[in-house]
């Protein structure tokens, strides 16, 4: 019928065709609940900013807000060409993402190469599509080495588990009795909500009741 051949029609190109990273004004909320101590409850968001240059490459700022506090914590670019995505912490450059992986392929992370602690790394389990806005997106699955801790990547939004947008160098788990979720996302009219943190429409949300 001709529903499934567009349907088909917008399968394959939801596949093939690749969608930027968002871009400046970009905002992932992640909400961290259940310490023991004051505050109980709070929310980080981390949003890209204006362009800046480290060591003669343009980056978009990442600024990180928490309780109202806010300050720059380094730069994200974007090689469109392979695919992956770059964060610098003032300190050096690492690969955040790779949106080329395949079933099976192994993205590396770690800061310092002499302490093998510090080294760990994600495999991609399954890749599938997800809707959103009408728009088939590349979703990839993956377990992360260190305590076999699940994570999802999609394309042009980066990771919708745990820290969000640097969810994947940020592998250990807390030790303060409190938990952290991914809440949301928002670029332009693009939204992604996590319905095992939030129920609220908003973008940042501050609850998950």
């Amino acid at each position: 019928t001709l529903s499934a051949v567009l349907f088909l029609s917008l399968l394959v190109y939801g596949e093939n065709e690749y969608h930027k990273f968002a871009g400046k004004d970009a905002l992932w909320n992640i909400l961290t609940t259940g310490k023991m101590g004051y505050p109980y409850e709070w929310q980080t968001k981390y949003t890209l900013g204006d362009s800046v240059e480290f060591k003669g490459i343009k980056y978009l700022e990442v600024i990180s807000e928490v309780n109202w506090s806010r300050r720059a914590i380094g730069g994200l670019r974007e090689d469109t060409l392979t695919k992956k995505i770059y964060f610098y912490d003032y300190y050096q450059e690492v690969v955040l993402y790779d949106f080329s992986l395949n079933v099976g392929d192994t993205i590396f992370y770690g800061k310092e190469s002499a302490n093998p602690q510090s080294i760990y790394y994600k495999v991609v389990d399954s890749i599938g599509t997800i809707n959103l806005n009408g728009e088939l997106r590349k979703k990839w699955s993956l377990t992360t080495s260190i305590y076999n801790m699940k994570d999802i990547w999609i394309e042009g939004i980066g990771s919708v588990g745990r820290f969000g947008l640097l969810n994947p160098i940020e592998p250990y788990l807390t030790t303060d009795a409190s938990s952290t979720y991914f809440g949301c996302f928002k670029y332009g009219n693009l939204f992604y909500f996590n319905r095992q943190a939030t129920n609220s429409e908003d973008c940042p949300c501050s609850s998950r009741s």
